[in-house]
C-alpha cells in the first residue's frame, strides 16, 4: 500500500498568525489513490482538542476530499486539517518521481 503525508503548519493558519504561533504541525497519513485518512499526527496549541477530529476521520474512513469539501474554517486551528488535506491531494494528483517510477515498473 502506498501513502502520502499531507502536512500543515500552525504558523500558516489565520489563527496561528493571530496568536503568533511558531510551533505546531499536523500531518495526515493518506492512502493512495483512495485519499482515505489512515493516520493523524499533531502537536501544538490545543492539540488535545483537535486530535479528536482526526481520530474521527480515521475511524470513519473519511477521505481528504471529504475534509477539503466540508471544512468551514473561521479563526480556528481546524484550518490545519483543510491545509493538510489540500497538501495530500496535490501529492496524489502529482506523484513524486519515486512514486512514478514504482507505478511504471509495476505496469
Amino acid at each position: 500500500a502506498q501513502a502520502v503525508e499531507g502536512v500543515a503548519r500552525y504558523a500558516d493558519t489565520l489563527r496561528g498568525h493571530v496568536n503568533r504561533c511558531k510551533l505546531g504541525k499536523l500531518k495526515l497519513v493518506v492512502g493512495v489513490p483512495s485519499g482515505v485518512v489512515l493516520g493523524v499526527f499533531l502537536f501544538g496549541d490545543e492539540a488535545c482538542e483537535l486530535v479528536h477530529y482526526g481520530m474521527e476521520l480515521v475511524a470513519s474512513k473519511r477521505t481528504v476530499y471529504d475534509v477539503r469539501d466540508t471544512m468551514f474554517t473561521a479563526v480556528t486551528y481546524h484550518e490545519l486539517f483543510k491545509n493538510a488535506a489540500e497538501d495530500a491531494i496535490a501529492q496524489i494528483a502529482e506523484p513524486s518521481p519515486s512514486a512514478r517510477a514504482a507505478i511504471t515498473t509495476s505496469e
